[in-house]
């Protein structure tokens, strides 16, 4: 499976959104029986330059 990623860049969360994200993975996890990578993107403005980046996936 190909995912196309076209006019969106990685979300920059504040540190609570990304605990709420480890936390539903956490959920998903346990509901599924499989690891599950919940990952953020918001639309890239036009034009725009994005300082975005993927959140601190270590937790530091």
């Amino acid at each position: 499976m190909e995912l196309v990623q076209k006019d969106y860049v990685f979300a920059e969360l504040p540190s609570q959104a990304v605990h709420r994200l480890r936390e539903w993975e956490s959920v998903l996890k346990n509901e599924l029986g499989e690891e599950i990578t919940l990952i953020a993107y918001e639309k890239e403005t036009p034009g725009g330059e994005s300082t975005a980046c993927r959140a601190d996936v270590e937790g530091n």
